[in-house]
């Protein structure tokens, strides 16, 4: 097995949407000893939903290596991200357990990074959803489901059964159009919504994510105030 020092590098690139900046992100972790701590979390993240390789007995939020026979060493999945992507290593993690104060850090930066809100008061609602053919069919809203901003369109993922087979589908918020077809959304097939608060629960996030979670929250705020709904903002540690 290739040791880290003799591993092919292999770099990606991402733009930093506070900046505009160009970020490289690296396979295997770069490692500096004088590495901000905010830094080792982006990377982590963005190496979860990038590669799929880990290297053994490594805290990818703190950038320490531990001995082989530490059993504080663990894997978990960032909020949300097998909505996103259902690939088995999609925004997994590797941490030292006894941090989990970075790992609920590196959830809020994932939050930002991929425009969502992971927890939230339609979480294990059975609904109505629209399908492709025009029909509707029967719904939940998982518990670990997460609401998504994407190309200023709001959504939630959604799980349903189709000929006894678990699918799952992304149900936007509000009636859209693809060419003269007009699909139904969520508050139109599902009208009792409309008239319940949709309670958003975002973690109270330390200083460095500023620059991050405030632009966040308000482009949420945004869309939500243009659909009309009623809805807030609930604050948790």
């Amino acid at each position: 097995m290739s040791t880290t020092t003799d591993m092919h590098i292999c770099s990606s690139v991402k733009i930093n949407k506070v900046n505009n900046k160009l970020d490289f992100i690296s396979f295997p972790p770069t490692r500096k000893e004088d590495t901000e701590l905010n830094e080792n979390i982006i990377n982590a993240v963005v190496r979860s939903i990038t590669y799929s390789s880990k290297i053994c007995n490594y805290c990818e939020l703190s950038n320490t290596t531990f001995s082989k026979d530490n059993t504080n060493i663990i894997m978990d999945y960032l909020a949300g991200s097998q909505n996103i992507s259902n690939h088995h290593c999609y925004g997994c993690i590797q941490y030292d357990k006894t941090k989990q104060e970075l790992f609920d850090q590196a959830n809020m930066y994932f939050e930002y990074d991929m425009n969502i809100i992971q927890k939230h008061s339609l979480s294990e609602k059975s609904i109505k959803i629209p399908r492709s053919n025009g029909d509707t069919s029967n719904g939940i809203i998982v518990k670990d489901s997460c609401l998504r901003l994407l190309e200023n369109n709001l959504m939630v993922y959604v799980e349903f059964t189709d000929n006894e087979q678990l699918n799952n589908k992304w149900v936007r918020f509000i009636d859209y159009k693809n060419g003269e077809k007009v699909t139904k959304g969520l508050f139109t097939l599902n009208p009792e919504l409309k008239n319940e608060q949709l309670v958003l629960t975002i973690k109270n996030h330390p200083e460095w994510l500023n620059e991050y979670r405030e632009p966040w929250k308000k482009i949420f705020e945004k869309e939500f105030n243009k659909i009309n709904i009623n809805y807030k903002f609930e604050y948790e540690d």
